[in-house]
């Protein structure tokens, strides 16, 4: 075997060797989840559509993740939505790796979860309650006040109020804000 060829080989392998933990599910399950009626402390469950493409979106995905780890040590349950119809698993899996998303991942071709969860942009949440129902959607926190208008610092950390809210029982304080990212496409 040659240098080239030998090169080649170790390349192509240390390319796939990162590939490995990043969890890709079928949205069907995402869908199980939130038609099963739950009991029992915490119970929301909150789809984060993204798209790995989308600034707006990728500029978020720390702050998604660091609620993801807060909230779902508090029992909510978290998806990350892939909200791009032509998306293959393996890009899926390189951007989840890339961005260390810190929840199970959903590519959505079909649009039904954005669908469901009545979802427009990436990013933007959706907290669906343990009888199935969305209680809130909107955005991740004000971060960006408009298209190329992003703040130093959020001033309203949106999706953390309607889970505190939530995870006590309660309604969150208001049900949809308005999300800025990158229009998730509609079926044809």
């Amino acid at each position: 075997m040659g240098v080239k060829s030998l090169l080649f080989l170790l390349l192509a392998a240390a390319s796939l060797e990162p590939l490995r933990g990043a969890e890709i599910i079928a949205p069907a399950s995402v869908e199980a989840r939130l038609d099963a009626k739950r009991t029992g402390p915490g119970g929301a469950t909150v789809l984060l559509f993204l798209a790995h493409d989308c600034p707006i979106s990728n500029a978020l995905v720390p702050e998604m993740n660091r609620i993801a780890n807060e909230y779902g040590a508090q029992g909510a349950k978290f998806f990350f939505i892939y909200a791009e119809r032509d998306l293959t698993d393996l890009a899926a899996a390189r951007h989840a790796r890339d961005f260390a998303l810190s929840a199970p991942v959903a590519v959505d071709r079909a649009g039904l979860l954005s669908a469901r969860a009545g979802a427009k942009v990436t990013p933007e949440a959706a907290v669906f309650s343990r009888s199935g129902v969305v209680v809130y959607r909107g955005r991740i926190n004000d971060l960006f006040a408009g298209y190329r208008q992003k703040r130093a610092e959020p001033t309203s950390h949106d999706l953390r109020l309607a889970l505190d809210a939530v995870l006590a029982g309660k309604a969150p304080p208001v049900s949809t804000t308005p999300a800025i990212g990158c229009f998730i496409p509609t079926k044809p």
